[in-house]
């Protein structure tokens, strides 16, 4: 491991090396077969010209060139991914693998948790409120752990399906992720409010939300007086 746990990152920054020997020495090998099939490819050329080969051979000759070709391609793609790196700005937040260990690429097998600088609240609202929505609509967010203040947001995006609108590979339905009632919509919101770069909040941490619909002008009023006394009530009730 290169990168340390909860460490500010940026993006390209080295998170970890897995051994390249085996990687490095395959890449030189298919190098080396290259350089001779080059040279077997400009004889057959020679030959074929002179009648004294065949145009079958050439061609053979050829192929073996781009096969080989390929070949570097891959063995290159291989040893540069055995050093991971950061996909943008972040921090990893958990390492699940130690030095020594055997890596392998494998579904839902992770060596760590990489998270995001920019970070999105994801809201569940009941289905009723969706013909209210729209990307860019204003929002605020009272959060638990910042009780008695109330943060302006915005729509980023309402997530066009939910779970139990898709069906696996298996044929089975999906069932509704995150804890949440089943049937809710989903809708990604983000902070806009300058108080929240002075916020310290672990990834996770939870919070009421309020959208406000641009035809719904008195409903609104009422909503920013919700979310005003659920604010003051988190010092209370949490």
């Amino acid at each position: 491991m290169v990168a340390e746990p909860n460490t500010p990152l940026k993006k390209g920054d080295v998170l970890l090396k897995i051994d390249d020997t085996l990687y490095r020495s395959r890449l030189e090998q298919v190098q080396a077969q290259l350089e001779l099939a080059k040279i077997r490819l400009d004889q057959a050329t020679k030959l074929a010209k002179r009648n004294a080969g065949t145009e079958f051979d050439r061609q053979g000759a050829e192929a073996e060139v781009e096969r080989l070709m390929a070949a570097v391609d891959e063995a290159e793609f291989n040893l540069a991914n055995c050093t991971i790196v950061a996909p943008a700005d972040g921090m990893v937040t958990q390492e699940l693998v130690r030095p020594g260990q055997f890596v392998m690429p494998m579904a839902f097998s992770q060596l760590m948790i990489f998270v995001h600088n920019e970070q999105s609240w994801l809201g569940s609202f009941p289905q009723q409120a969706l013909q209210g929505m729209a990307n860019g609509e204003a929002a605020e967010l009272a959060i638990t752990a910042a009780p008695g203040h109330v943060f302006s947001a915005q729509v980023e995006r309402v997530v066009p399906a939910m779970g139990e609108g898709m069906v696996a590979a298996s044929g089975q339905p999906i069932k509704g992720a995150y804890d949440r009632a089943p049937g809710r919509v989903l809708v990604m919101i983000k902070m806009t409010d300058e108080r929240a770069a002075d916020l310290k909040l672990p990834v996770g941490t939870d919070a009421m939300a309020t959208i406000f619909t641009t035809d719904r002008h008195l409903l609104n009023l009422v909503r920013g007086l919700i979310m005003r006394i659920k604010s003051w009530e988190n010092w209370i009730f949490h």
